[in-house]
Formats: structure tokens, sequence, C-alpha cells
């Protein structure tokens, strides 16, 4: 598979995570105002699942260019707000690899550390409460990094 074929791949796969069930359902429950800063808060944390996942099998360069057409495509949507969306990002970068716990403490719930990330770069999100999306938050950690992690012949199974 080339390598423009890889992130055209990793964008549609970011694309697909921002319609998962639980998270569409968290998304529907907020007010009106906290609607758009969620979708950015949650594509960020989309977006660096498959920066961490793909740095560990692509080179820098390669990573850079995958985030970057990751976040041309997410440009597009109107939920998108330019500024904040950067924000974010650079938010997201600050507290997301300070999410793992060492051995023996029980798991952390990545979506409180995506909202107390979106809240630092000014957003004015309430933490959820609502244990499936929490769950699913988890679950797409795993599933993301894996996939963006996998080496170039097995991204057959993507095309």
């Amino acid at each position: 598979m080339s390598e423009s074929s890889i992130e055209a791949s990793l964008v549609e796969v970011a694309i697909q995570q921002l319609k998962r069930k639980p998270f569409v359902a968290e998304y529907n429950r907020r007010p009106v105002g906290e609607k758009q800063e969620f979708m950015m808060a949650y594509a960020c944390y989309v977006m660096w699942l498959i920066m961490v996942g793909a740095s560990k099998s692509q080179e820098p360069a390669k990573v850079k260019s995958i985030v970057e057409s990751i976040h041309t495509t997410f440009r597009k949507y109107d939920w998108y707000r330019a500024g904040l969306f950067e924000r974010i990002w650079e938010s997201i970068q600050d507290f997301l690899p300070a999410m793992r716990p060492p051995p023996n403490t029980g798991i952390l719930i990545p979506l409180v550390h995506v909202i107390l990330a979106a809240n630092n770069a000014g957003c004015h999100l309430q933490q959820t409460t609502e244990p499936t999306v929490m769950f699913d938050s988890v679950m797409v950690m795993k599933e993301l990094t894996q996939i963006a992690a996998a080496p170039k012949k097995r991204w057959q199974f993507w095309k």
C-alpha cells in the first residue's frame, strides 16, 4: 500500500471515530453551547491517538503529514473553529501523555483528561458521568493506537 493510501486510510479512520454511537450520544446530551467545543476536543483526542500510534511505525515526517491531513479534513466541518481547535490540540499534547498511570494503579479515563485539556485551552465543558462514553474513550485509545501503529504491510485490511 502506498504512503498516500496509508494517510488516506488514517484520515478515514479519524472521521469514522467521530461517528461512534457512544460519542454521538454524549454529543447529543450536551447543551447547545458545549456541542462545538466537545466535538473539537474529541477530534483532537482522535488525532492525538493516531499520532501516537503512527509514531510507532512511521518516520516523524510521515507522522506530521498524517496529522496535517487529518487536521485539514477536520477544518471542513461546521463545528471547527480556527484558533480554538489549535489551542485544544496544543493542550491535548500537554495533558494526555501524563495520563498513563504507573503499574497497579488501575485505569484512567481518557475522556476526563480530554475535557480538562479542552477547558485549559479556553473551553467550558462539563465532565461526563455517562459510563458508556467513558468506557468507549478507553476502547478508542486502545483501538486507534493499534490501528495507526500497524506495519505498512498490514494496511491492506483498510484498503
